[in-house]
């Protein structure tokens, strides 16, 4: 019974290791990449008012192309 139990698990691609395993890698792009927007932003320019919607506008395309990831990343599990 069991081993019929992990046959099934290892055919199934929604098991629970690889889901935990893309969401790892997905939260470590994420915060590697906004780490490096704040590194790029404090390093190149001054953080002011100007400069703030440029930011946001690095951060918003960031979290579009993780969320993009992600979903190609679930339509191969299917």
């Amino acid at each position: 019974m069991t081993r019929n139990m992990q046959n099934n698990d290892e055919q199934t691609p929604w098991s629970l290791k690889n889901i935990l395993l893309n969401e790892v890698v997905l939260l470590c792009v994420f915060v590697v990449t906004v780490a490096g927007i704040l590194w790029f932003s404090n390093n190149y320019f001054v953080i002011t008012r100007h400069d703030a919607p440029s930011i946001l506008k690095y951060s918003m395309i960031t979290v579009f192309l993780l969320a993009f990831i992600a979903q190609l990343d679930n339509s191969n599990c299917k």
